[in-house]
């Protein structure tokens, strides 16, 4: 039997009537995590300089270009690039001039001088004794007064002979002199103790008075040159101390600033020279670091061990109100083992610095006993 529809609605309500209360919906208790044994710190602010690191070269305070002083051609270069030298080393010899046969021709006619004069003394000696001999027997009447003459007379023409040869000699030797310094011109020699930074010719090539033949560096006398952002513009001043590194050498020592040049509008940057203020062995070309520190300012500067990434980001566990949360921070530069933060941090916050690993967003710290 079908029963008509209204009799249906009134049995439901019957029904839900004798059930005498509703049904609540369910629920689920969030437990939060408790975390125990973390350091914490108060951030703080600290004073600090900023450093550059300035990239530079070793070089020397003095370095020459040595040129030719005669023409010619390079007969034979006698030192290899980076080799040290002392003061006066022969380093190149310079042929196929006139000076070395100049220098022969005045050798010679110096010697054939020398036996001009020797024969003059000889000649000299001779009349001189002659003519002791005939004044005496002229005292004794036994020469007449002519042949005393004739022999006066042989005296002075030995001294005058004797006077025109040593003076021709004098005049020899001036010209011997004169050749042997333009032979010397062939032979470069070093001027001080240096390191052959560069060979500007090869051997058999044709020079001139002028042409450039090698590069030297002094031994001894090092100095770091770089080039300087104008950021420090007024900064820096002839006399100031910098600290220099060369990597290579695992070196730093002090420098004193030699030279401060001007700003160049065209690399808005200056150049800059600093000698050692200690005796230190170094060589030209190496790399150097300048480090230049400006006047100090307060900056937050905490132990990189409490930096915590989360993928693409960087941020810190900050603790409130016996909660941890994660806080995003924009990093700077790092000091050792810790790190510059930009911003995201005020001084005076609590900030994990170790346990990180264990921190979470959220949790609850543990209350201390």
């Amino acid at each position: 039997m079908n029963l008509p529809a209204w009799c249906l609605v009134i049995a439901v309500l019957l029904l839900s009537a004798a059930c005498g209360h509703d049904i609540e919906p369910g629920r689920t208790e969030e437990t939060a995590v408790v975390v125990a044994g973390l350091t914490l710190n108060e951030v703080k602010e600290t004073p600090i300089g900023d450093t550059r690191s300035i990239a530079g070269t070793i070089g020397s305070s003095d370095r020459s270009v040595l040129v030719a002083r005669t023409d010619g051609q390079v007969l034979r270069i006698r030192v290899r690039e980076g080799e040290q030298v002392k003061a006066g080393q022969a380093l190149l010899e310079i042929a196929g001039n006139a000076g070395a046969a100049r220098l022969r021709e005045a050798e010679s006619a110096v010697a054939e001088i020398r036996q001009a004069l020797a024969a003059s003394e000889a000649a000299l000696m001779l009349a001189s004794q002659t003519h002791a001999r005939y004044r005496q027997l002229f005292a004794n009447q036994a020469v007449t007064p002519q042949e005393m003459d004739q022999v006066s007379a042989g005296l002075e023409q030995a001294r005058r002979e004797r006077q025109r040869v040593a003076a021709s000699l004098e005049r020899g030797l001036a010209a011997r002199d004169a050749a042997r310094t333009t032979a010397e011109l062939n032979i470069l020699q070093a001027p001080f103790a240096a390191r052959v930074v560069r060979r500007m010719v090869d051997e058999g090539a044709t020079v001139l008075p002028g042409t450039p033949l090698l590069e030297l560096d002094r031994l001894g006398a090092w100095q770091v040159r770089a080039e300087v952002p104008e950021a420090f513009a007024g900064k820096l001043t002839s006399g100031d101390t910098v600290t220099v590194e060369v990597p290579t050498l695992g070196r730093t020592f002090a420098a004193r600033l030699t030279e401060v040049q001007a700003v160049d509008p065209a690399s808005h940057s200056f150049g800059i020279k600093a000698v050692p203020t200690e005796d230190i062995p170094l060589a030209a070309g190496l790399f150097a670091r300048i480090l230049l520190t400006s006047a100090a300012h307060s900056a937050i500067l905490i132990p990189a061990a409490a930096i915590a990434e989360r993928g693409q980001l960087t941020g810190v566990f900050t603790a409130r109100d016996g909660r941890l949360h994660w806080r995003l921070v924009r990093t700077g530069r790092q000091f050792d083992d810790r790190v510059e933060i930009l911003a995201g941090l005020r001084a005076g916050e609590r900030i994990v610095t170790g346990g990180i690993e264990r921190a979470r967003d959220g949790a609850l710290l543990e209350p201390q006993p």
